[in-house]
């Protein structure tokens, strides 16, 4: 087997022109006489790897980038707003099934009652609102290290190296798992279909991390 001068194509040693330039085989049969292929089959090999390689990291930047704005949206969405305390008055409950099958269901609510009821679900929506943020903190946190740890995986896939691209993909996969744990309201998100913005970084970072592996792959 030898390669062409022009192109760095593949050329069977009896062909006289190169099957994808159509260049004469003439200088082609030196490089394989050497048992080197050309220099321009070097240099192709060279360039798709940068380019898979380059091409790779916009996707790791932009997926931390969305990772961002998707923190940004699930907080506007999932921050639960407090009410304002209740006055001082008496309230009167009725149980319309009740009323509707004929018994008195009246019910006297004291203020006391009305605060106290108040003052658990302020406690509740408190206790949801700070677990979000923690779920959002270390969502960040997590794709702030796959970030850096794709220019790694990048330097690795140069080198031909593709354990740290694994480690590379893991990460990106690891925080929507760690919010939908800390946060699991996020999950509820899914049936509206904003949640679905969960997952677009994790996507892009996988994509990405294929592109790292093919240029793994590839050897000068």
């Amino acid at each position: 087997m030898k390669f062409c001068s022009k192109c760095g194509g593949q050329m069977e040693d009896h062909a006289a022109f190169c099957p994808n330039c159509g260049a004469p085989a003439g200088a082609a049969s030196a490089g394989a006489a050497s048992g080197q292929p050309g220099d321009s089959a070097s240099r192709l090999l060279a360039e798709k790897k940068h380019s898979r390689i380059t091409s790779a990291m916009v996707l790791n930047v932009l997926a931390f980038l969305l990772s961002l704005v998707a923190c940004a949206v699930l907080f506007l969405t999932g921050v639960q707003h407090g009410e304002d305390p209740p006055d001082g008055s008496y309230t009167i409950e009725h149980d319309l099934l009740g009323e509707f099958l004929g018994y008195d269901t009246a019910k006297i609510v004291t203020p006391d009652e009305k605060m106290a009821e108040w003052a658990a679900k302020e406690a509740e929506r408190r206790e949801s609102n700070e677990n979000l943020l923690k779920g959002l903190i270390l969502w960040q946190s997590i794709s702030l290290v796959a970030m850096v740890m794709g220019f790694f995986a990048a330097r690795g896939a140069k080198k031909n190296k593709k354990g740290l691209v694994f480690l590379f993909m893991a990460l990106w996969l690891l925080p929507a798992v760690a919010l939908g744990v800390i946060f699991p309201q996020a999950i509820v998100l899914l049936f509206c279909g904003i949640g679905l913005i969960l997952f677009v970084p994790a996507i892009l970072g996988l994509i990405a991390g294929g592109k790292l592996l093919q240029a793994a792959n590839i050897r000068e």
